[in-house]
């Protein structure tokens, strides 16, 4: 309803009242968000899941564990647990030189599995609306991108962590649920 129409009748009263209601629930919607930890791999920012996500510890050293794939980084001990440790960067084919042996540790868990994820840092850990998700860019295009966030006026490539896991372990990705 126009702003400089005068309210003159009740007809025009009730039309004026529905309107106002309707802007109002508009801006009362909700965009459902996601949680989402930002890390660093060398140089380059990516995106993962952070349902699942307890702890993040700093690692000093890794033991190897031989004849495990190259991307399994090896054994830390936390918090008294001996866990297991991916190092992302080779599990994600990013790895830019010598594999990653100290950092941070992210520690995730799969129902009663808990896995360590290998990374130079955790940026932070933030809320990202549904809606800003954005299409894959083609260029950086691999199994385990699912789509990309926008992060400080650069695109990051959101990480689909079950897919990614899954494919290390040789696991159906709802053993991960």
């Amino acid at each position: 309803m126009s702003e400089d129409r005068p309210i003159d009748s009740p007809d025009r009263l009730e039309q004026y009242l529905q309107q106002r209601q309707d802007s109002e629930d508009i801006e009362d919607i909700e965009i459902p968000t996601v949680r989402v930890a930002v890390v660093r791999l060398g140089g380059e920012l990516y995106a993962l899941p952070a349902d699942g996500l307890k702890q993040v510890c700093k690692v000093e050293s890794v033991v190897p564990v031989p004849g495990c794939p190259s991307a399994i980084a090896g054994l830390i001990q936390v918090g008294g647990e001996i866990v297991g440790i991916v190092d992302l960067s080779e599990l994600l084919n990013a790895r830019h030189g010598r594999p990653i042996r100290r950092g941070h540790a992210m520690i995730y868990e799969f129902g009663r599995e808990r896995v360590g994820l290998l990374v130079s840092s955790v940026e932070e850990v933030v809320e990202v609306p549904t809606d800003e998700f954005l299409e894959q860019n083609l260029e950086r295009e691999t199994a385990y991108i699912a789509s990309e966030i926008r992060y400080t006026d650069k695109n990051v490539p959101y990480i689909n962590l079950r897919r990614a896991l899954a494919s290390l372990m040789d696991m159906d990705e709802e053993m991960l649920a």
